[in-house]
Protein backbone atom coordinates (compact mmCIF):
# COMPACT_ATOMS: atom_id res chain seq x y z
CA UNK A 1 0.00 0.00 0.00
CA UNK A 2 1.95 3.19 -1.10
CA UNK A 3 2.51 5.85 1.75
CA UNK A 4 -0.05 8.24 0.89
CA UNK A 5 -2.66 6.12 1.51
CA UNK A 6 -1.86 4.77 4.71
CA UNK A 7 -1.13 8.40 5.72
CA UNK A 8 -4.75 9.07 4.16
CA UNK A 9 -6.61 6.19 5.91
CA UNK A 10 -4.64 6.70 9.73
CA UNK A 11 -6.26 9.86 9.40
CA UNK A 12 -9.66 8.96 8.42
CA UNK A 13 -9.36 6.54 11.56
CA UNK A 14 -7.57 9.32 13.74
CA UNK A 15 -10.64 12.15 12.91
CA UNK A 16 -13.38 9.65 13.31
CA UNK A 17 -11.74 8.27 16.90
CA UNK A 18 -11.54 12.03 18.13
CA UNK A 19 -15.68 12.58 16.29
CA UNK A 20 -16.38 9.66 18.65
CA UNK A 21 -14.42 11.24 21.58
CA UNK A 22 -16.19 14.14 21.06
CA UNK A 23 -19.63 13.12 20.78
CA UNK A 24 -19.33 11.00 24.12
CA UNK A 25 -18.64 14.43 26.04
CA UNK A 26 -20.94 16.12 24.41
CA UNK A 27 -19.08 19.20 25.03
CA UNK A 28 -21.15 22.19 23.07
CA UNK A 29 -19.97 25.39 22.05
CA UNK A 30 -21.95 28.94 21.23
CA UNK A 31 -19.13 30.79 19.75
CA UNK A 32 -17.26 32.83 21.99
CA UNK A 33 -20.11 34.03 24.46
CA UNK A 34 -20.04 31.35 26.39
CA UNK A 35 -19.18 27.30 26.60
CA UNK A 36 -22.12 24.54 27.58
CA UNK A 37 -21.60 20.94 28.67
CA UNK A 38 -23.92 18.44 28.44
CA UNK A 39 -23.91 14.94 29.15
CA UNK A 40 -27.02 12.17 28.79
CA UNK A 41 -29.11 12.44 32.06
CA UNK A 42 -28.67 9.73 34.65
CA UNK A 43 -30.67 8.83 37.97
CA UNK A 44 -28.56 11.13 39.14
CA UNK A 45 -29.95 13.97 37.77
CA UNK A 46 -33.29 13.52 38.90
CA UNK A 47 -32.85 15.60 42.02
CA UNK A 48 -31.98 18.68 39.31
CA UNK A 49 -34.69 17.43 36.96
CA UNK A 50 -37.75 17.42 40.08
CA UNK A 51 -36.69 21.16 40.71
CA UNK A 52 -36.40 22.25 37.42
CA UNK A 53 -39.72 20.69 36.73
CA UNK A 54 -41.48 22.54 39.61
CA UNK A 55 -40.07 26.01 38.76
CA UNK A 56 -43.44 27.86 38.84
CA UNK A 57 -42.33 29.95 35.76
CA UNK A 58 -41.42 25.91 34.25
CA UNK A 59 -44.63 24.57 35.20
CA UNK A 60 -47.23 27.26 33.74
CA UNK A 61 -46.27 26.25 30.19
CA UNK A 62 -46.61 22.33 30.60
CA UNK A 63 -49.56 20.38 29.78
CA UNK A 64 -50.03 19.64 33.67
CA UNK A 65 -48.91 22.98 35.66
CA UNK A 66 -49.59 21.04 38.99
CA UNK A 67 -46.33 20.02 41.04
CA UNK A 68 -45.50 16.95 41.34
CA UNK A 69 -44.26 14.90 43.80
CA UNK A 70 -40.52 13.73 44.09
CA UNK A 71 -42.54 9.66 45.19
CA UNK A 72 -43.77 9.71 41.79
CA UNK A 73 -41.07 11.77 39.74
CA UNK A 74 -38.55 9.22 40.57
CA UNK A 75 -40.08 6.55 38.94
CA UNK A 76 -40.87 9.04 35.42
CA UNK A 77 -37.08 9.58 35.21
CA UNK A 78 -35.87 6.08 35.69
CA UNK A 79 -38.88 4.65 33.53
CA UNK A 80 -38.15 7.32 30.74
CA UNK A 81 -34.46 6.55 30.76
CA UNK A 82 -35.18 3.30 30.42
CA UNK A 83 -36.84 3.70 26.97
CA UNK A 84 -33.95 3.48 24.35
CA UNK A 85 -35.88 5.66 21.93
CA UNK A 86 -35.72 8.45 24.41
CA UNK A 87 -32.99 10.66 25.14
CA UNK A 88 -32.86 13.68 27.91
CA UNK A 89 -29.71 15.66 28.28
CA UNK A 90 -28.57 17.60 31.18
CA UNK A 91 -26.53 21.17 30.02
CA UNK A 92 -24.20 22.47 32.03
CA UNK A 93 -22.44 26.31 32.08
CA UNK A 94 -18.88 26.33 34.26
CA UNK A 95 -19.74 22.95 36.28
CA UNK A 96 -23.27 24.45 36.96
CA UNK A 97 -26.46 22.52 35.76
CA UNK A 98 -28.54 25.32 34.13
CA UNK A 99 -31.09 23.20 32.31
CA UNK A 100 -32.74 19.92 30.13
CA UNK A 101 -33.46 19.31 26.57
CA UNK A 102 -35.55 15.69 26.09
CA UNK A 103 -37.22 13.61 23.30
CA UNK A 104 -39.15 11.22 23.82
CA UNK A 105 -40.19 8.03 21.49
CA UNK A 106 -42.63 9.80 19.79
CA UNK A 107 -39.87 12.30 18.45
CA UNK A 108 -42.02 15.41 21.30
CA UNK A 109 -39.53 17.46 22.49
CA UNK A 110 -39.33 19.52 25.16
CA UNK A 111 -36.36 22.26 27.18
CA UNK A 112 -36.57 23.91 30.22
CA UNK A 113 -33.86 26.10 32.01
CA UNK A 114 -33.55 27.49 35.58
CA UNK A 115 -34.86 31.27 35.01
CA UNK A 116 -31.62 32.97 35.49
CA UNK A 117 -30.71 31.25 32.34
CA UNK A 118 -33.62 32.38 30.42
CA UNK A 119 -33.55 35.27 27.61
CA UNK A 120 -29.91 34.25 27.00
CA UNK A 121 -29.41 32.09 23.87
CA UNK A 122 -29.10 29.16 26.04
CA UNK A 123 -32.87 27.41 25.85
CA UNK A 124 -32.21 27.60 21.33
CA UNK A 125 -28.88 26.07 22.02
CA UNK A 126 -29.70 23.49 23.76
CA UNK A 127 -32.67 22.68 21.32
CA UNK A 128 -30.47 22.84 18.49
CA UNK A 129 -27.40 20.58 19.88
CA UNK A 130 -30.78 18.05 21.71
CA UNK A 131 -31.83 17.66 18.54
CA UNK A 132 -28.45 17.16 16.38
CA UNK A 133 -27.62 14.33 18.89
CA UNK A 134 -31.53 12.82 18.68
CA UNK A 135 -31.00 12.51 15.06
CA UNK A 136 -27.23 10.83 14.88
CA UNK A 137 -29.27 8.10 16.92
CA UNK A 138 -32.74 7.84 15.14
CA UNK A 139 -32.13 9.76 11.61
CA UNK A 140 -35.47 8.38 10.36
CA UNK A 141 -37.10 10.42 13.56
CA UNK A 142 -39.28 13.72 12.78
CA UNK A 143 -39.01 15.66 15.76
CA UNK A 144 -41.94 18.30 16.57
CA UNK A 145 -42.92 20.71 19.91
CA UNK A 146 -46.12 21.50 20.99
CA UNK A 147 -46.10 25.08 22.64
CA UNK A 148 -48.09 27.24 24.22
CA UNK A 149 -48.99 30.45 22.06
CA UNK A 150 -48.75 33.04 25.00
CA UNK A 151 -45.10 31.07 25.55
CA UNK A 152 -43.31 33.49 22.82
CA UNK A 153 -39.91 32.82 23.93
CA UNK A 154 -39.69 29.35 23.71
CA UNK A 155 -41.42 29.88 20.15
CA UNK A 156 -38.45 31.73 19.27
CA UNK A 157 -35.86 29.60 20.59
CA UNK A 158 -37.66 26.72 18.54
CA UNK A 159 -37.38 28.51 15.44
CA UNK A 160 -34.01 29.89 16.12
CA UNK A 161 -33.36 26.47 16.53
CA UNK A 162 -34.01 24.78 12.98
CA UNK A 163 -37.99 24.26 13.86
CA UNK A 164 -40.86 25.95 11.62
CA UNK A 165 -44.45 26.93 12.75
CA UNK A 166 -46.81 23.52 11.20
CA UNK A 167 -49.90 24.69 12.55
CA UNK A 168 -52.25 25.89 15.01
CA UNK A 169 -53.60 22.56 16.94
CA UNK A 170 -55.99 24.40 19.22
CA UNK A 171 -56.88 27.99 20.75
CA UNK A 172 -53.74 26.98 23.14
CA UNK A 173 -51.28 24.83 21.40
CA UNK A 174 -48.95 25.80 18.11
CA UNK A 175 -47.27 22.83 16.44
CA UNK A 176 -43.33 23.16 15.41
CA UNK A 177 -41.38 20.63 13.25
CA UNK A 178 -37.67 20.41 13.07
CA UNK A 179 -36.95 21.55 9.78
CA UNK A 180 -32.90 20.96 10.38
CA UNK A 181 -30.16 23.43 11.56
CA UNK A 182 -30.24 27.22 10.43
Amino acid sequence: MPDQFKTSAIRRAFVEAVSVFMLQKLSCWQGNLFRMDCHKATAADARFLFELRNLDSNRIQFRNPDKVEWESHEPWVARFLKNERNRMYVFSVNNEKIGMFRVDESGDVSVSLLDEFKGKGYGSEMIKIGSSFYLKDFPEAKLFAEIKKENAASSKAFMKAGYKLTESLNSDYILLDYAGEK
